[in-house]
């Protein structure tokens, strides 16, 4: 049998090669958080490809930039004033000793990367994919709004992805949060600068629907199960909007589900298939579309889709680290 090709195991268990496979897997995302804090302080560092890296710092910078512009813009200083750098460094240091902001930004950072290979690879659109395209067309008003809605969103990430930015009000709400807190830590604490901080953290938090979010909007498009099951091809759905289907799908969260599609990780990503209902040639074919070298480990086609539910249920909240 081919590198490339599923193989399987004795029926209805999990075999020796599967179980060390996830453990593989596991180890590597469980340990990414700790190693990104460390490159994140350490820019010497080549322990992780320089392009992921360097969207991940891009994108801590930007997030530093946009709370303390607005906290500038309500301490009545000119739009074009330059932000102290000695603030921002501090502000950033903070924000990258979370774990769960740096695991979301690298899943970001690795969506960006998956999905500029794939549509390169498979000559396919990064935003206008054919099953957005489709569902934009759709005779229901509700899935067609949801459609241009998730296309919009799309389209904001990929420019903001280019210049290795997140928007601020793209976060999910704990991460917002967490963010806010920080900018509130890092301005000094007299009177007026509470005062200012406050206003611009009410200003960021009146904005922020997490419901109108791109993972938000995603969610509620792959709320039908027609839709969902036709988003769990690649090719048709692309890699945004596929990850958001599998994770749904699977049971993990987007961020695990994303970090799951990475290199490396091809027997986590059988591993969801399975668990969202896909057959052992769909689980195959899937997992060779994205990683067309990619072997998968003996037992993963024995898997029955509650056995592959349980495993990752297990294994995903042991890598959030909840």
């Amino acid at each position: 049998m081919s590198e490339e090709t599923l193989t399987t195991g004795a029926n209805g268990t999990v075999s020796d090669e599967l179980r060390g496979a996830l453990q593989r897997c596991d180890q590597a995302l469980s340990s990414s958080a700790p190693v990104l804090r460390h490159l994140v302080a350490n820019s010497e560092s080549s322990l992780f490809h320089e392009e992921v890296l360097a969207r991940v710092r891009g994108m801590l910078d930007h997030l530093g930039t946009q709370m303390l512009r607005r906290y500038l813009d309500t301490a009545g200083h000119a739009n074009d004033e330059p932000i102290p750098l000695d603030r921002l460094d501090a502000l950033v240091t903070a924000l990258a000793e979370d774990q769960d902001l740096l695991s979301h930004l690298h899943a970001l950072s690795i969506e960006w990367r998956l999905a500029q290979r794939f549509a390169e690879r498979r000559s396919t659109e990064l935003v206008l994919t054919p099953l957005v395209k489709e569902l934009v067309g759709s005779d229901k008003p509700e899935t067609a709004r949801l459609a241009m809605a998730f296309l919009t969103a799309q389209a904001r990430f990929a420019q903001h992805a280019r210049r290795m930015q997140v928007e601020l009000g793209e976060l999910p709400g704990e991460l917002l949060n967490f963010c806010l807190t920080s900018l509130r830590k890092a301005v000094d604490r007299q009177a007026d600068s509470r005062r200012h901080v406050q206003l611009a953290i009410r200003s960021v938090q009146d904005s922020y629907d997490e419901g109108h979010t791109r993972h938000g909007v995603g969610n509620l498009l792959v709320y039908d199960d027609a839709t969902r099951d036709a988003a769990l091809d690649p090719e048709q759905a692309g890699i945004a909007l596929f990850v958001t289907a599998l994770a749904r799908a699977s049971g993990v969260s987007r961020d695990n589900a994303t970090l799951g599609v990475a290199e490396g990780q091809a027997p986590r990503l059988g591993l969801m298939l399975r668990a969202a209902g896909r057959d052992r040639q769909q689980v195959e074919r899937t997992v060779l579309l994205i990683h067309p070298d990619a072997r998968l480990p003996e037992g993963l086609g024995e898997i029955d889709q509650h056995s592959a539910l349980k495993l990752l249920g297990g294994n995903a909240r042991g890598v959030a680290g909840k």
